[in-house]
């Protein structure tokens, strides 16, 4: 029961729902469980359960479709890039379907959409880097400890055209 109270204050739209449903609750009774006062007249009982109706449908459909739109898949962890235990990415959620990666020489933001990832990315002043400032583009097919990436460097001054490559999830 505190894990669903939890869940439901950190989401305002579950909590929305939970209103509206509380207000149908009420309606069904007559009266807040409990009160010495008189009964609600039908009137009000309708009234009162038509607007927890329509707050518990209208606040359930942006609900689903936000639940639709996340990931089946736990992005979140560090990942080898080509197999080099030397060469790691962090992806951090940050919200809904939105992540961060960090690399040692670039960061980046992306987002989830079923079972792709888009993101851009940016090389950072590393000193390793001689690529600093430079930005591009990922795109990647969600898989199961894996991601096979599609990198475009989009400002790149070195390579002009698209490379690919595959992220194996660290243990």
């Amino acid at each position: 029961m505190e894990k669903i109270v939890q869940e439901i204050a950190k989401n305002q739209l579950l909590f929305l729902i939970a209103v509206g449903l509380g207000f149908c609750f009420i309606a069904a009774l007559g009266s807040w469980p409990g009160s010495q006062s008189a009964p609600m007249g039908l009137g009000w009982r309708l009234g009162l359960g038509f607007i927890g109706l329509v707050m518990a449908v209208g606040f359930a459909l942006p609900y689903w479709r936000q639940l639709s739109n996340k990931s089946p898949f736990n992005l979140e962890g560090e990942y080898y890039a080509e197999g080099d235990r030397d060469y790691k990415n962090t992806i951090t959620h940050i919200s809904d379907n939105i992540y961060q990666i960090k690399s040692h020489s670039w960061d980046g933001v992306g987002l989830v959409e079923g079972n792709y990832y888009y993101g851009i990315y940016k090389y950072t002043d590393h000193p390793d880097s001689v690529e600093a400032g430079n930005w591009g583009a990922h795109r990647a097919e969600i898989r199961f400890n894996e991601l096979p990436i599609f990198v475009i460097d989009l400002g790149d001054r070195f390579e002009t055209i698209g490379r690919r490559h595959r992220w194996e999830k660290a243990k």
